[in-house]
């Protein structure tokens, strides 16, 4: 039993329309699953998890007295994540750049913002003396702090994205590579090779009518084109017979 497809699919927009469909299809399940793997073998921060940490740390301290935030604090480093309390001139001299942040961050900061919300205190880009720091307001006067490593340039969150976006660009380049030169670059230089051996002699029809709608129409006319020229180099020989039989008759 002979597969059919649909009708849309046999005229060239279809086909570009089921490429596009067949790559976010394949994006998203190669997407996942390496997005799981990038998630598990890279131990990279991931900005936006830290942030929304930070902010609901600083708002427990917001509520605690002097004695219970040391306590808090001291809960929350126990990960590693090197929380400290800071007065709000700490940020006095905080700038958006830094001379020795590489190049990459930035590229990566710039091509892969993190998320709008929640905002850390002075933006995602904040560091002060040249250290890179997320922070968070407690109240008027205090801030908490913590400082990013300087060779975690690398954010989980922009990885797990990156990974996303390149296995669609490279999925559709894929994809589009091969449907051109199956369905457009292909069958025109089938054409052209017929169009360079056809002659004006009556005859089976030189261009093969086989393809994408467009290419079939195209063949088509190119035919009957030939046809038509065929036929009317055929009637002026059959009428310069004539004219020349007539001239020898006298």
């Amino acid at each position: 039993m002979r597969l059919r497809l649909p009708r849309w699919t046999s005229t060239i927009h279809g086909q570009i329309t089921a490429v596009i469909f067949a790559c976010l299809i394949i994006a998203f399940v190669i997407g996942s699953t390496l997005e799981r793997w990038v998630r598990n073998e890279y131990n990279a921060p991931d900005l936006e998890a830290m942030s929304a940490r930070i902010s609901a740390i600083a708002s427990v301290l917001a509520e605690a007295t002097a004695e219970e935030r040391k306590v808090v604090l001291a809960a929350a480093n126990r990960g590693g994540q090197a929380l400290s309390l800071r007065p709000l001139s700490y940020f006095d001299d905080v700038t958006t750049s830094s001379p020795d942040e590489p190049l990459v961050q930035v590229a990566i900061d710039r091509l892969l913002p993190p998320e709008d919300w929640p905002v850390p205190f002075g933006g995602w880009r904040t560091f002060v003396d040249g250290k890179r720091v997320l922070a968070a307001k407690v109240d008027a006067h205090t801030l908490v702090v913590t400082e990013l490593q300087p060779d975690s340039f690398l954010r989980n969150d922009a990885l797990r994205f990156g990974s996303n976006y390149l296995v669609a660009t490279v999925t559709l380049i894929m994809l589009f590579s091969v449907f051109a030169v199956w369905a457009i670059t292909r069958p025109l230089r089938r054409i052209a090779s017929s169009a360079m051996k056809a002659d004006i002699s009556v005859g089976s029809a030189p261009f093969e009518e086989r393809g994408s709608v467009e290419i079939v129409t195209l063949a088509r006319a190119l035919n009957t084109m030939q046809n038509r020229i065929s036929t009317m180099v055929e009637a002026r020989t059959r009428m310069l017979r004539g004219i020349s039989h007539d001239l020898r008759t006298p």
